[in-house]
């Protein structure tokens, strides 16, 4: 799932539950388990390797690849907060606006921690990669990226129907 779908789920959810925080963010946190549960399509990062042995992971080398890495992430993260933005847009309500970049930043972050434990290697991340891995549908779309492509939009705009209904209640 790309870093985009990640940021508006976890927007939504932070924005349509404002008014409890406390449940807000973590279910934002949450949303990316169920968002990658989906099949869906990865891009793939030129300057991941994959770990050797049981190691439940990847790690990026530094270089030309890794810069190329950087700009279709950094790309991809920022769509995703321009998105957020029309999250926060749609719902109307200016006391949330930190928490609807809180739920976006949430629901990106297990990808990030999985950049960390590529570089860190800890037992808790480890672990976390584990459980990260253990969400993630077996069915890939990368073969087929138009249908991959499609299917993460639909998500989005189903995401953002979904919001427009619920201010209204």
């Amino acid at each position: 799932m790309t870093l985009t779908t990640h940021a508006v789920a976890g927007a939504a959810v932070a924005g349509t539950l404002g008014t409890y925080p406390f449940i807000a963010l973590p279910v934002a946190f949450l949303s990316h388990f169920l968002l990658d549960a989906i099949p869906h399509l990865d891009y793939g990062l030129k300057s991941a390797k994959k770990f050797a042995g049981d190691s439940p992971g990847v790690e990026l080398s530094f270089g030309k690849d890794f810069l190329i890495d950087i700009l279709r992430v950094g790309t991809d993260l920022v769509l995703g907060l321009i998105l957020a933005w029309l999250v926060f847009y749609l719902l109307g309500d200016n006391k949330i606006g930190g928490l609807i970049l809180a739920g976006a930043l949430l629901g990106v972050l297990p990808d990030f921690m999985q950049f960390a434990y590529g570089k860190l290697k800890t037992k808790s991340l480890a672990y976390f990669q584990s459980w990260h891995n253990y969400f993630h549908s077996s069915i890939r779309l990368d073969n087929r990226p138009v249908l991959g492509i499609l299917s993460q939009i639909l998500i989005i705009c189903f995401i953002l129907i979904w919001i427009n209904f619920f201010k209204n209640f």
